[in-house]
């Protein structure tokens, strides 16, 4: 069973609980806790609006959407406030929001959401009395006064001329990101970005392929890998170690970044669930998800292997030798994607990114620094990583700066021995994880553990 889903919505330890709010600006830190469930949350205060609710609405007819901003997310603060109506959020990921009250003095505003489990399968159920409603609040009659920061001055968040947090700078942007260095032709050009991976998140089916869809409804997808790979780097039912992986501590591990460098992801969704990537050690930032043919990659992919008969070989690893750059000089070990890239999101998946924003650009309020990233449906989700501390600028003077093979952490994170712990080497045990936080994805094999190298390949 690849997901278990509740059937109960709960708020700090609460079902469907409400809450008693001033009319005045409250400040909420979200963090998704459940354990495969996405939310789209919207905001539905009691009465009619001006307009209509839109097709996409998760507001009853009786109700209208209101407007909150988010401020910041897995990283912290954003550089200014993102005016939205409505938050997509995954598993794992957090959102720092701030909601005005002041204008709806005694009305009921209901927390909906309307996001499908598993999200946003075609075949997927809802039932909206049981996961369309979240919370309510019941906002007081009597005006208050109310001196926190008004989030619609547009006034920024860090830096110069913010009364939050002035002396925080404003966020660094990483290349390809917009504002960050643009990326060049050739992604891996060693001065702006030191490596490109192409890397694919593969349902393994029964029936024995490893994209979708299987070979019909009775084809039971038995686990989920990243890279068709399993955690221990071995080629499933041999002792064979993947093509090109090196061995650290009694793992094989393929994901070995050099310390210091700029990397770019392209995670290659091979299935049809959004998954939430998260990656530990550092934090990255969204350059955009980009739709792609799957059939038409899938079948690049299954010829690839060794032999294949046109047939994946699931848990085998990548088709090729991890290390040996494809046509767009991408790690990995799998046939180029970027060949495969369309302009529209195929149908197997119930939604077309447009109107939850999985498609295209990063979301304005998944800008900055993150540590958990939705890699959706019928998309490539591209992302840029460097592994070094987020505060170290990018570039000075118009060009960029490459710290490859410099430490900038208080600590070795080279330093797979525990018994280094405490004195200057990795803080909590040998090495780190790459993984999706669907749990009961992670929990069967979709992980992989990653250790950043002293140089572009470690050797150990």
């Amino acid at each position: 069973m690849p997901e278990f889903l509740g059937d109960v919505i709960v708020v700090n330890g609460k079902s469907w609980p409400k809450l008693n709010v001033a009319p005045k600006r409250y400040r909420f830190r979200l963090l998704n806790g459940a354990n495969v469930r996405f939310f789209n949350l919207q905001l539905c205060v009691e009465g009619a609006g001006a307009t209509p609710n839109s097709p996409h609405s998760t507001c009853n007819a009786d109700e209208h959407p209101i407007p909150f901003y988010a401020i910041g997310n897995d990283g912290g603060l954003l550089d200014a406030p993102v005016k939205i109506d409505h938050l997509l959020i995954s598993p794992a990921e957090r959102y720092d929001l701030v909601v005005d009250f002041a204008a709806f003095r005694g009305k009921q505003i209901t927390v909906r959401n309307n996001a499908v489990t598993p999200y946003p399968s075609a075949f997927a159920k809802f039932t909206p009395q049981l996961q369309g409603r979240v919370m309510r609040f019941i906002v007081g009659k009597t005006a208050v006064t109310d001196t926190s920061f008004d989030p619609s001055s547009g006034k920024p968040l860090r830096g110069a001329g913010s009364t939050v947090a002035p002396g925080l700078a404003k966020i660094v942007r990483l290349p390809g990101t917009v504002g960050g260095t643009p990326l060049k032709a050739k992604i891996p050009d060693g001065s702006i970005v030191q490596t490109y991976r192409q890397l694919t998140l593969n349902p393994m089916f029964g029936s024995g392929g490893c994209h979708w869809p299987g070979a019909g409804e009775g084809d039971p997808v038995n686990e989920l890998l990243l890279n068709n790979s399993k955690w221990d780097g071995l080629r499933d039912g041999t002792h064979t170690p993947i093509a090109g992986a090196i061995k650290v501590d009694g793992i094989w591990e393929t994901e070995v970044p050099q310390i210091g460098s700029t990397e770019v992801w392209d995670l290659i969704d091979m299935s049809n669930d959004n998954h939430p990537i998260h990656m530990h050690l550092v934090q990255f930032q969204v350059i955009a998800r980009i739709p792609y043919d799957l059939q038409g990659y899938g079948a690049a992919y299954y010829g690839a292997f060794p032999k294949g008969n046109n047939q994946c070989r699931p848990g085998y690893g990548p088709p090729r030798d991890y290390n040996v750059p494809n046509a767009s000089g991408a790690l990995g070990g799998n046939p180029d994607v970027t060949k495969f890239f369309v302009k529209n999101v195929q149908p197997y998946c119930q939604d077309d990114g447009k109107y939850d924003g999985t498609t295209g650009l990063a979301r304005k309020e998944e800008s900055g620094w993150k540590d958990t990233v939705i890699a959706s449906c019928g998309h490539v989700t591209r992302v840029v990583v460097r592994f070094t501390p987020q505060d170290l600028p990018a570039a000075a003077h118009g060009k960029p700066i490459n710290y490859a093979g410099k430490n900038e952490f208080p600590f070795d994170p080279t330093d797979a021995d525990p018994k280094h712990i405490g004195k200057g080497g990795y803080p909590g045990g040998p090495g780190y994880v790459w993984h999706c936080h669907l749990i009961d994805h992670e929990d069967n094999e979709m992980m992989r553990p990653m250790i950043p190298g002293k140089g572009a390949v470690a050797k150990r």
